[in-house]
């Protein structure tokens, strides 16, 4: 896919609630408000979007791979302060880093993550930082995941229904993901399928993380990835995740005239 669609308009994607079912919107909203307020809050983006007046997303995103890769002496201070516990704790368990980089944003949103391999080349560690609008202002996410590929000789990874063909072939990927106790009504929502995906609570230690990841590994045939490799490997995992929330409506292409909307809107000054 490429990152541009002319040379001087860039492609930017937003997230389209409304493919969230209704009940798991209203238990997402009610970790931040009041259960009535937010039922209401939901009935009316939904009825407004049901007449065409759907709500423009606050930020956009680019496709995989657009993000600007940086040496880690030139990532922005804040995340690299926020990751250095997680980061000390994932290279004692011997992973190293494969990439850093900042996110691809329009809007109010500013992203950054580095991406881990460990030393047997059969563990992926994702840490990302987020930096956006809140129901109380702006919040910051640091989010943990970890994926791994085990082979499916069954062949279901490949046939998990109209919308969820894997991209892996003979293969499943396994994640383990550490995610805000306040998201994990919508996790399930955006793990496709032919993912074996596990949501944690981020007040889980990385080391038991890593250990509850490895202990689901056990007894299976584990896809080892040759470092040269790794990048392309995860890229492509990334892929076929991004292009399963296409086809479930999930993300959409963002207009010319959303994005210059999106464009005027930035994250307020700290």
């Amino acid at each position: 896919m490429d990152a541009k669609d002319s040379p001087t308009q860039p492609t930017y994607y937003g997230e389209c609630l409304d493919a969230v079912p209704f009940g798991s919107m209203v238990n997402f909203l009610s970790q931040q408000l009041p259960r009535p307020i937010a039922w209401t809050f939901v009935a009316c983006w939904r009825v407004k979007s049901f007449f065409g007046g759907g709500i423009l997303p606050n930020s956009g995103f680019g496709p995989v791979g657009s993000s600007t890769v940086l040496a880690r002496a030139d990532m922005p201070a804040r995340p690299m302060s926020r990751w250095a516990a997680r980061l000390e704790d994932l290279s004692d368990l011997g992973f190293t880093p494969l990439r850093f980089s900042v996110g691809d944003h329009i809007g109010a949103k500013e992203s950054a993550s580095v991406l881990l391999f460990d030393g047997d080349g059969t563990t992926f560690a994702l840490l990302e930082w987020f930096q956006m609008p809140g129901t109380s202002g702006i919040e910051e996410r640091n989010l943990l995941e970890l994926n791994s590929l085990v082979a499916d000789p069954s062949g279901v990874a490949g046939s998990c229904g109209a919308g969820n063909v894997s991209p892996y072939q003979d293969f499943t990927e396994v994640m383990t993901a550490v995610t805000p106790r306040e998201n994990l009504p919508l996790a399930d929502i955006f793990a496709p399928q032919f993912v074996d995906a596990a949501f944690l609570a981020d007040s889980i230690p990385v080391k038991r993380v890593v250990k509850q990841h490895l202990h689901r590994l056990e007894g299976r045939q584990l896809e080892t990835v040759r470092r040269e490799n790794a990048l392309k490997r995860y890229d492509a995992l990334s892929q076929g995740r991004f292009d399963w929330m296409m086809d479930r409506g999930l993300i959409r292409k963002l207009t010319p005239k959303e994005v210059e909307k999106i464009r005027q809107i930035h994250l307020p000054q700290t």
